[in-house]
């Protein structure tokens, strides 16, 4: 045993101090538990939900069978959605974390090589995720007991997963350590792997890129998480090797097994971050000392101030939350920068439905995809910044200078609430305006009539309502008040921002992915309650928005164009006023309890 201790590569990883310390801690965390059993919680529910649809449902084995193959595509979905969530903030904030306890600088100066440094701040890390992914296993193969999946769909789609948490881990590490893990390292990180979803998906609708063959896949499914997970689920189909005879070995394996290559790259490139990260993990900590976007601003101004006085709000918490990054907001140059290229994104969209270049189908589901990633964004931004703002106060120090100051704890959890929803609305320009420029121009310009029903009635279908503009500005805007509400919890209750953050993006993707998951399963079964429970969800509002004729069909107890656009109407109000509830006690709670709350803790 002492001759394997001593081996390069068990120090290397099995044996790394900072992999043992960080998973024999975790361990011991209730944090990390009560993650757990929320995930598992939520597979549970789901699968619960599908008994309880199939059973009030009355439907014969074979309806059971395409329930159960709905529930496991639905689930993979959401396990898929979760790996690329938290990989990022378990692993850029391991050197977050370093840094904020000043131990960082300590790291480096040990005897610790550069390669144990990142593959021990890495692992220890990814296990956590894996772990997660892993436990959630039997929750899968019980719906093989309904038959409709097979025991490969569940391997691929497990380790599709991993692989892109394992590739988002990487790079998000890579960047924290360029960046010597700053507040902006995780914005940054979303917001680039945003664009790049988002930017794929819609090259991937354009004829242009098409495999051919008769598949439905193209030359970018195997650069695309979720559409090398549609192959594996049988969602699309790949070209089959004998109808590419002209191309090359390589090119077949790119084109007919994009699930393969996905995962072959994602590893490769993972394989390649790892690498920068060890060679730049000592380099870069000495270069980034030097502040040098100040030093470039002092150079082309030549040192003069040349910024206005600011007008402070009659609330300067809320000022100073929403108009000076005082949470590490990502700075505002990445936050116009989100908001120009979702703008110009939107403009594109529309010219091109417009001129004919893409169809009313293909509009709907780009605009989806797009909608979706880019709420995701914003919600992850609020995450990220809401739950640092009173962490960070708390570890900088100013927490206490403001609590001897007449400000009383109403004062302050307003501002932050309020401040934080005026700046989580200049992120929400970018959806809603997507969905308003097609609302407006379809008004305008209505697409032709479409069959809709049994009897084939045609009826002219809007690429988006116009109502569904305040629809989803309503719901949108109702999940980021709860999300930041949610997260201002966390920040009080945790010592810790990584702490704070990651059980922020935990609660937020339960409520909004777990409530998308148990509605659309049951929906069928429970033709009331399920639609509810999925409009909890702004992801599905989405889907019902773009793509009505599609989600009427079974839905809801009207699938008549008016009598479904009421019904969503109807359900967007309920869905936020539960919202506003549930922000109104959460607010009233945290003003009750902030006083004994922090007064335990500065002890």
């Amino acid at each position: 045993m002492g001759a394997l201790t001593e081996n390069p590569l068990w120090r290397l990883l099995p044996g790394n101090p900072i992999f043992v310390r960080v998973v024999e801690a975790g361990a011991k965390r209730s944090r990390h538990a009560a993650i757990r059993i929320g995930y598992l919680g939520v597979l549970l529910a789901v699968t619960l939900s599908l008994v309880l649809a199939g059973l009030a449902g009355g439907g014969t084995l074979t309806e059971l069978s395409r329930k159960s193959a709905r529930l496991f595509t639905v689930i993979s979905f959401v396990q898929l959605g979760m790996a690329c969530l938290m990989a990022p903030v378990f692993t850029a904030g391991a050197i977050m974390q370093e840094k904020d306890n000043q131990t960082y600088d300590v790291l480096l100066s040990s005897p610790l090589s550069n390669a144990q440094i990142v593959l021990g701040s890495l692992m220890s890390r990814l296990f956590f995720v894996l772990a997660l992914l892993i436990s959630g296993i039997p929750v899968f193969l019980i719906t093989q007991l309904f038959g409709g999946v097979t025991g490969q769909s569940i391997l691929l789609s497990f380790m599709i997963a991993a692989a892109t948490a394992v590739f988002a881990g990487a790079v998000a590490m890579a960047i924290a350590v360029v960046r010597v893990g700053t507040g902006k390292t995780i914005f940054a990180f979303y917001l680039v792997i945003g664009l790049y979803i988002a930017s794929v998906w819609l090259l991937d609708q354009l004829p242009a890129f098409s495999a051919g063959g008769g598949g439905q896949t193209s030359y970018l499914t195997a650069m695309h998480p979720f559409l090398s997970l549609m192959v594996v689920l049988n969602i699309t189909q790949p070209p089959s090797p004998a109808k590419l005879p002209g191309a090359g070995s390589a090119m077949r394996f790119w084109l007919c097994y994009p699930h393969y290559a996905y995962l072959c790259w994602t590893l490769s490139a993972s394989a390649v971050m790892m690498a920068l990260g060890t060679i730049f993990v000592r380099y870069s900590n000495a270069r980034t000392r030097v502040n040098w976007t100040g030093r470039l601003r002092q150079w082309l101004t030549g040192g003069r101030a040349t910024r206005k006085p600011r007008s402070v709000w009659n609330n300067p918490v809320a000022w100073r939350e929403a108009a000076t990054q005082a949470s590490a907001g990502g700075g505002g140059a990445m936050r116009w920068l989100f908001v120009a290229a979702g703008l110009a994104g939107a403009l594109v969209l529309t010219i091109a439905y417009a001129y004919g270049a893409i169809t009313p189908a293909t509009t709907r589901g780009v605009l989806q995809a797009v909608l979706w990633i880019e709420l995701t964004l914003v919600l992850l931004v609020l995450c990220n910044v809401s739950a640092s703002a009173i962490t960070r106060e708390r570890e900088n120090g100013t927490l206490e200078l403001l609590l001897v100051t007449p400000i009383t704890s109403r004062y302050y959890i307003w501002g932050k609430l309020r401040g934080l929803i005026s700046f989580a609305a200049i992120l929400l320009i970018v959806p809603i305006s997507t969905a308003a420029l097609l609302a407006v121009y379809g008004l305008f310009n209505p697409p032709a009539p479409v069959a809709v029903g049994a009897l084939g009635r045609k009826v002219v279908i809007p690429i988006v309502p116009i109502e569904a503009v305040a629809e989803l500005a309503l719901s949108m805007l109702s999940v980021c008040a709860l999300t930041v509400m949610v997260a201002l919890t966390m920040s009080l209750k945790l010592r810790r921002t990584i702490g704070a953050v990651l059980s922020t993006v935990a609660i937020v993707a339960v409520i909004a992915l777990g409530s998308a998951a148990c509605g659309l399963v049951s929906v069928e079964g429970i033709p009331v309650v399920g639609p509810l429970i999925a409009m909890a969800s702004p992801y599905v509002t989405i889907a019902m928005v773009t793509a009505p004729n599609e989600v009427a069909e079974g839905l809801f107890v009207s699938s008549s164009p008016i009598g479904f656009r009421l019904t969503v109407l109807i359900y967007s109000l309920i869905a936020a006023a539960a919202y506003s509830a549930v922000v109104l006690g959460l607010y009233s709670s945290m003003v009750k309890t902030f006083d004994v709350i922090v007064r335990r803790q500065g002890r």
